[in-house]
């Protein structure tokens, strides 16, 4: 974001527009006068020529390099806001001779006049009835510019259809039948109308202010909810990571008991198994013994041998026909909940907020 001016509000995001109303290129951001050549587009800000030249190359339709305000270069205008008024103050010219030293002044044509247009005015049939009185301009006179498309008229009035200033061939010609009115009472009634357009804007500028200053707000809010989510979700896996710590050694635990008790089960069959091999092989050795004796022993003893040799092959002699098999399992909807543990539920209060609930 930028930063913040001596009032706290952020500052602009284009510092280069307040330069460019005081005098400087839009693009080139060379300082403007009344001799530099310039042009006022149609989004108003102000392009020396030079630059403007170098936009519009091919006559396509250009964006302003400011506000990226799409124009074409038949919308762009003179800029006389560099206009050098000072000339107001000097001893005018002739309006019809350019000449300095000035004789006489028409008080309908309101302009000056040397001694020989004076006397050309006053045979002139138009303007042979004007007041020409020999005097100086009236104090505050100024200078009227002269109209582009009629050379020998001055600008004195304004166009009310088309909103221009026009001289009087104009409103005769190109602009006959609309209504107008001179300049001075134009620039009166335009004054007011800009005068109330400004305070418009500077009704709209608080709120914008306003906004910009809460929108400056939320931004920082955002980088803390950020930095608050992450310590948060560390916190979450940490604990998530310390209950499967916890269960995993739960199970081992679980696992050792229950192997314990099938240690244990196999190594009495074993001592068992053992027993009766011993007794096998006693047995079998005793038999052998008896079968190499002659006479009363082997009558003797036959009976109570086959008892025990019976008693002998009772015995189970296998091992055990289950063992137990290990299997550890997760079940996948765990592991689809671990992925979904995060649910997002979202408030309404000044502005949006998301808060993310573990379950």
């Amino acid at each position: 974001m930028f930063a913040p001016d001596q009032t706290g509000r952020p500052a602009s995001p284009h510092p280069d527009l307040e330069r460019t109303v005081c005098g400087c290129c839009a693009v080139c951001k060379v300082h403007l006068n009344s001799s530099a050549d310039h042009r006022l587009l149609p989004c108003l800000h102000i392009v020396c020529n030079t630059c403007l030249t170098k936009i519009c190359t091919d006559g396509a339709t250009q964006d302003c390099p400011l506000c990226a305000h799409s124009f074409c270069l038949s919308e762009v205008t003179e800029c006389a806001i560099f206009e050098d008024t000072s000339k107001n103050n000097k001893i005018p010219k002739c309006a019809g001779c350019e000449e300095s030293k000035v004789s006489g002044w028409c008080v309908q044509c309101e302009e000056a006049l040397c001694l020989d247009c004076t006397s050309a005015h006053r045979r002139v049939k138009v303007t042979r009835d004007h007041d020409v009185t020999p005097k100086k301009p009236p104090t505050g006179w100024i200078q009227r510019r002269r109209c582009p498309s009629h050379t020998q008229e001055s600008l004195r009035f304004f166009c009310l259809v088309c909103e221009e200033l026009t001289c009087k061939d104009c409103q005769l010609i190109s602009h006959r039948g609309h209504s107008f009115v001179k300049q001075e009472e134009a620039v009166g009634s335009q004054r007011q109308r800009l005068q109330s357009l400004l305070d418009s804007i500077r009704h709209q500028k608080e709120p914008v202010s306003s906004s910009l200053l809460h929108l400056e707000a939320r931004l920082q809010d955002i980088k803390s909810i950020k930095v608050a989510a992450k310590k948060m979700l560390t916190q979450v896996v940490h604990f998530i990571y310390q209950t499967l710590v916890v269960r995993a050694t739960q199970m081992l635990k679980e696992i050792e008991a229950l192997y314990a008790e099938e240690v244990g089960c196999l190594l009495e069959r074993k001592t068992s198994l053992n027993r009766l091999e011993g007794c096998q092989d006693y047995i079998a050795a005793f038999i052998d013994k008896i079968l190499c004796t002659e006479g009363h022993c082997l009558l003797t003893y036959t009976k109570r041998i086959e008892t025990q040799v019976k008693k002998l092959l009772s015995q189970k002699a296998c091992t055990p026909e289950t063992m137990i098999e290990l299997h550890i399992q997760i079940q996948n909807e765990l592991c689809q909940h671990i992925m979904k543990c995060g649910k997002k539920k979202t408030f309404c209060f000044f502005y949006y907020k998301n808060v993310f609930t573990f379950y």
